[in-house]
């Protein structure tokens, strides 16, 4: 038998039990009053969250209001970020000259908000999430460039399909893309 697997066992064991020791769960009697008189005897300068006496106190994250209607591209808080992906995007795609992206409202779907990017020399849509900060880095161009990225030439016919492949889109979806992103906002540069 190894003689180093005794040691190697009771080395675990110790640490195991040490973890424990550190995380272990507190007692019923650790627990602090939070019953509401208590509360009003104690005022919290700045109350983070509001405890109820069977609530924990973990604190709670305030989701961001959703956004019923949608608002126009360059109301929007990232447009300059947005506007500064878009152009790094044609310089990373090695495009030269005028380019012109019509760009949609910006959508809130359940919480993410995008928009949809209607690049008229490259014939393709980009889908653009947000928020953008800044300078757009290479992982989010090379993403941009290739997976966000729906080349129009890949359209199919609307009809039923089994498995669609994941880069193809069918005709009414890029027809109502399309007329959104013709109807909002207008970008162009000159890409060098």
């Amino acid at each position: 038998m190894n003689l180093y697997l005794p040691r190697l066992i009771t080395a675990f064991l110790a640490f195991i039990a040490g973890v424990c020791a550190v995380w272990s769960w507190p007692s019923e009697a650790k627990k602090p009053n939070l019953d509401n008189a208590a509360i009003a005897e104690k005022p919290m300068i700045a109350p983070l969250v509001k405890a109820t006496p069977r609530q924990n106190l973990e604190p709670q994250i305030e989701p961001r209001p959703r956004r019923i209607k949608p608002i126009p591209f360059d109301r929007h808080e990232n447009f300059e970020d947005a506007v500064l992906t878009l152009k790094r995007l044609a310089n990373y795609m090695g495009k030269k000259g005028l380019q012109t992206f019509r760009v949609s409202e910006v959508r809130d779907d359940h919480g993410t908000e995008f928009t949809y990017a209607y690049w008229m020399q490259d014939n393709s849509i980009i889908i653009l999430h947000f928020p953008l900060y800044g300078e757009p880095s290479e992982p989010e161009l090379f993403w941009l460039s290739d997976k966000a990225r729906i080349d129009l030439k890949d359209v199919v016919p609307t009809g039923d399909y089994g498995n669609l492949v994941f880069r193809l889109v069918q005709r009414d979806w890029a027809d109502k893309v399309l007329a959104s992103c013709k109807a909002g906002y207008e970008l162009r540069f000159v890409a060098k």
